[in-house]
């Protein structure tokens, strides 16, 4: 017999899991949160109009409450806090919304996951429900129980507040793959000259160890500072061979991944400017977060 309630949260489930994943900057809390929505639509009664816009607003509130305990960890996390990666082929990248590829990649990469940590949980929530899941301020607005002008003031201040954490545009999503190509090319060539010649002069390195490998307590500003730390991470790690430097597909871009001495691997995301110059990278070095990555 069709189990048309079954079918609909099946339906939506990769909405929902990349919209936590969105929410949350982690790839194991989705499971846990779309586990609870199933029960919350299991117990739902009476007829359902719109089954997609109700399941994400379970889980969009779902995320809020949870919010306040994550900001705690956050304040007691060793060093800097990166979100998880994740392999392009899985679903948590998703918004379902096909013609709208290059938004939903850009929606996913490391830069803004980090720009959306600046934002209050409800902020975050009016702005990837608009602007990523394509709900209207009158939908947004029924599903986090406020007013249309309220969400829009809240989105309205999110897109600020991201823009003001990535002020320059980043290239394009083809060029950004092809300079991370070239950059691969150098680093595999141990061109030391190249590599800087890519860096912007303002480029910021973020690593996140957790405590269980080196890494910076603090962002690094500067391309030179950013080559100083690099060497020095590389004389405690011992330069990579070419073979162990590789590319792999990465929240919605190619990223780079290098392994490690000692059986493991750090993944570089990176973020490329309009100019073609290399802005940030976000090194990931902490090995419970790579784990997802299966590399």
């Amino acid at each position: 017999m069709r189990d048309a309630k079954l079918e609909n949260f099946l339906a939506n489930t990769p909405a929902m899991r990349g919209l936590a994943y969105r929410m949350t900057g982690s790839a194991s809390e989705p499971d846990d949160i779309v586990q609870e929505a199933w029960l919350r639509w299991q117990a739902a009664t009476g007829d359902i109009a719109n089954p997609r816009s109700y399941l994400l607003a379970i889980v969009a509130n779902l995320c809020l409450d949870r919010a306040k305990s994550a900001r705690r960890k956050r304040e007691i996390y060793v060093g800097q806090w990166l979100p998880e990666p994740v392999a392009d082929a899985d679903p948590l990248l998703t918004t379902q919304r096909p013609d709208h590829a290059a938004e939903s990649a850009d929606s996913v990469s490391t830069a803004f996951l980090l720009a959306l940590e600046r934002l209050t949980a409800p902020e975050r929530a009016a702005l990837l429900l608009h602007d990523v899941f394509d709900f209207s301020f009158e939908e947004v607005a029924a599903m986090l129980a406020r007013t249309p002008q309220g969400c829009r003031q809240l989105a309205s201040r999110a897109r600020k507040r991201v823009r003001e954490a990535r002020p320059n545009p980043p290239a394009p999503p083809r060029e950004a793959e092809r300079l991370t190509k070239a950059l691969l090319a150098v680093m595999q060539g141990g061109d030391l000259a190249g590599f800087a010649a890519m860096l912007a002069q303002d480029a910021v390195l973020v690593s996140d160890g957790g405590g269980m490998k080196a890494a910076a307590p603090n962002p690094i500003l500067g391309a030179e500072r950013v080559l100083r730390f690099l060497a020095g991470l590389a004389a405690k790690t011992g330069a990579p061979k070419p073979d162990d430097i590789r590319l792999v597909a990465c929240n919605g871009a190619a990223a780079i991944a290098l392994a490690d001495p000692d059986g493991g691997f750090q993944l570089w995301t990176l973020e490329w400017n309009a100019d073609g110059r290399l802005a940030a990278i976000f090194l990931q070095r902490n090995p419970d977060k790579l784990a997802v990555m299966r590399l």
